[in-house]
Order: C-alpha cells, then structure tokens, then sequence
C-alpha cells in the first residue's frame, strides 16, 4: 500500500492513500418510494438512490434530487434490483433499475460512468 504522509500549512500531517487505493464504486438506481406506510393504498413517487459499496449506505433522493433519507444496507442479501428497504424517516423505498455506476474518492469527489441497460457506455473512438 503506498502512502505518504505530507505537512498541511497548519503543521498537521496528513495522511494520502495512492489514488486507486482511495476510490470506491458507488451504484446509482431508480426507485419508488412512498412515506405511506399505513394505508392500505399507497401514493408511490418516482426517485433515485445511490449504494456506496465501501460502506453499504444507501441514499435516496428524489427526482429533484432532494434528500429524502438515507440508511446503512445490512442485509445479507446482495443489494439489486427488486429489494424492498424501510429508511428510518418511515419511508419505504423498492429498489429498480440500475441507471449508472460512479466512483467515489476520499476527497468527497465523485466521477460518474454512464450505463445503457447494464453496460458501460463507451466513447465513439472513431472521429
């Protein structure tokens, strides 16, 4: 593992992993969510959800990207299309189709790779 331990202005050392070390991917899906969670005819809304692989937290959002919640996956099943989780806002979230995958950094920066259907889109390399 490299590391390096570098000054910051203050005096402090700083830790710094090697930039493959550091990066983590992080699974963006689409979901449905509702806050519904005692009526028997629920309001379903449309939203987003992103699972940090490094941590297993899952994140919801919706669709304008404001938070809704957010919770830590502790099953033991593989987190995928179909599963069904509960956040603690008493909100109730179904998990569906994959949309990307990004790669989280220990900065806090994240770099997106886009998907179509489940495969990695690549550029045209023909000009």
């Amino acid at each position: 593992m490299a590391t390096t331990v570098t000054s910051t202005p203050r005096g402090t050392s700083s830790l710094t992993v090697a930039p493959t070390q550091n990066t983590a991917p992080v699974h963006e899906y689409r979901c449905l969510y509702t806050r519904d969670l005692h009526k028997k005819a629920k309001k379903w809304h449309d939203g987003s959800l992103r699972f940090h692989t490094f941590n297993r937290r899952v994140m919801v959002y919706d669709d304008a990207k404001n938070y809704i919640g957010d919770l830590h996956y502790t099953q033991e099943e593989e987190f995928a299309d179909g599963v069904e989780i509960q956040l603690d806002r008493g909100v109730k979230v179904e998990v569906a189709s994959r949309e990307g995958r990004a790669a989280t950094q220990a900065d806090g920066t994240c770099h997106s790779t886009p998907t179509f259907n489940g495969l990695h889109s690549e550029p045209n390399s023909e000009a």
